[in-house]
């Protein structure tokens, strides 16, 4: 016990901290992945998966497909894991896991952009407190363009980064690169990548560096000019622009319900924090959104104590100005989901543990109070990593198997290659809104140019319908009409309608 105790007594106690916490992490990441993977499928997820279903077969988007404002790149991305396992739950399932793999690269990519630009401790920091939110665990491994725009985003960002550090033009333009593909995947990246650019101008003016900030902005670029002329090629450029630009704002203030800002942090919400009431997971994300705002205030305040622009002061700036945009981006929206929160959710983590570094150091400078906000602070993280343990197993517990067991009896009464209207997931389709976009959320003004529905079911003589009543009070008043007239509902389902001999 002697020389046990010798050995405790040469490991600092900041390492041995570190080591409990990294110890405890271990099992918290497991079962982040486990949740991630074993969560109950959300309908936007097999809208994507649909997507891609429909690409695969010929669709053509804009054309054939209401893609709104999501490109196609998400369901491109994931076409060659499809076309090569099949359209089934089993390559659903295997698409969870390259949204993990996704989330993991997020991961590391923002622990080195911490890490370059706030230094080692707050990289450190920032870690367990980006895995320990709630909002990033529920959000970040679902089959989603979000998940992806992320991802690319934040390969883009390090990019950007290091070449800051060291300009090069072509470095310069691949990060511009990765950058304008986030965009292009999905524009909810749009306040970052904004305010990004003006923190390019105002370091490129600095450092005179004109030609580096112009080839980040051909490298932003580019990735819309091959799309454009992938639109131009095709003939859907016009019907792009509408839906995409024009139709834009219409089609997401339509929805039936409004979630406002701050709908999530309600508490006695199982599917966010894993159980009933206020958990601490709920206090934590209570804790984030002020706890960053700290931290940009002391991070505001060391950069105005320089008397020169470093790369790291505008890198500092630029991040602290990109958690505002977004976060106030939400204001603008009629329906706030949680993936919203994915470009927001990172940087709160980040100035959290820019809060949390800074109340150590300013602590230990009163004698023996270091290690005892040490110890405490571990203690508080090993409590916490627990807490969200047990509440991530609670939530991986929602799984998919009542889903698939009514997907899967749907498909022996719907053989595959019939088509259906409304679409359904793995079967053709005839109306341009495909399955799961309810076509009550399409507002009447963006449905009456798209192609009249009768004339498309007696077009492809349709031998079944999949409407429910709530369905037939949402669609005009022609269309609830004509399926009156022509199919009946089959006894017993409550969706199910069959044409009329």
């Amino acid at each position: 016990m002697k020389s046990k105790s010798r050995y405790f007594r040469f490991i600092p106690l900041t390492k041995l901290l570190i080591i409990i916490i990294g110890i405890a992490l271990i099992p918290l990441v497991i079962s982040i992945v486990k949740s991630g993977y074993l969560y109950v499928l959300d309908n936007d997820e097999f809208n994507h998966v649909q997507l891609t279903y429909l690409y695969a077969h010929g669709s053509r988007p804009y054309l054939d497909i209401y893609n709104s404002v999501y490109t196609p790149l998400f369901g491109w991305f994931l076409l060659p894991v499809f076309r090569t396992m099949g359209f089934s739950f089993a390559t659903i399932a295997f698409t969870r896991y390259i949204m993990i793999l996704l989330f993991a690269i997020r991961v590391v990519a923002s622990f080195f952009i911490v890490h370059k630009i706030f230094g080692k401790r707050i990289a450190y920091l920032f870690i367990p407190m980006f895995l320990l939110d709630p909002f990033v665990v529920f959000s970040s491994m679902q089959i989603r363009p979000d998940n992806l725009m992320m991802t690319v985003y934040t390969v883009g960002l390090l990019l950007f980064t290091l070449a800051l550090y060291k300009p090069k033009p072509a470095s310069s333009y691949m990060a511009g690169i990765f950058l304008g593909t986030s965009l292009l995947i999905l524009p909810k990246i749009l306040p970052s990548i904004g305010i990004m650019l003006i923190a390019l101008s105002v370091w490129s003016i600095i450092k005179k560096k004109y030609i580096f900030a112009g080839a980040s902005l051909v490298g932003l670029a580019s990735p819309f000019v091959l799309f454009a002329f992938y639109c131009l090629l095709n003939g859907s450029f016009t019907e792009m622009f509408t839906q995409a630009v024009l139709e834009a704002k219409a089609a997401y203030s339509h929805f039936p319900i409004h979630i406002p800002l701050g709908n999530f942090y309600i508490p006695d919400n199982f599917l966010v924090y894993g159980t009933m009431g206020k958990p601490l997971t709920w206090f934590y994300a209570w804790f984030l959104p002020f706890a960053a705002c700290i931290g940009i205030f002391v991070t505001v305040m060391e950069y105005l104590k320089k008397h020169f622009i470093d790369t790291s002061g505008v890198l500092k700036l630029m991040l602290a100005l990109s958690l505002f945009a977004q976060w106030g981006a939400l204001f603008f929206l009629q329906v706030i989901f949680m993936q919203h929160y994915l470009p927001i959710s990172w940087l709160y983590a980040l100035f959290a543990a820019v809060t949390i570094d800074y109340t150590l150091t300013t602590i230990s400078t009163y004698k023996g109070a270091r290690a005892t906000a040490k110890i405490a602070l571990t203690v508080l993280a090993v409590v916490m990593i627990l807490t969200s343990i047990r509440n991530n197993i609670h939530r991986s517990k929602m799984d998919s198997t009542n889903l698939i067991t009514a997907f899967t009896n749907r498909w022996l009464q719907i053989p595959e290659g019939t088509y259906t209207f409304p679409n359904y997931l793995f079967r053709p389709s005839i109306f341009p809104v495909t399955y799961g976009y309810f076509i009550g959320n399409v507002p009447p003004a963006i449905l009456n140019r798209l192609p009249n529905i009768p004339a498309r079911i007696e077009q492809y003589q349709i031998p079944f319908l999949l409407v429910d009543e709530y369905l037939m009070s949402k669609l005009p008043v022609e269309v609830a009409a004509y399926i009156q007239n022509h199919y009946t509902r089959v006894d017993g389902d409550g969706e199910l309608m069959t044409r009329k001999p």
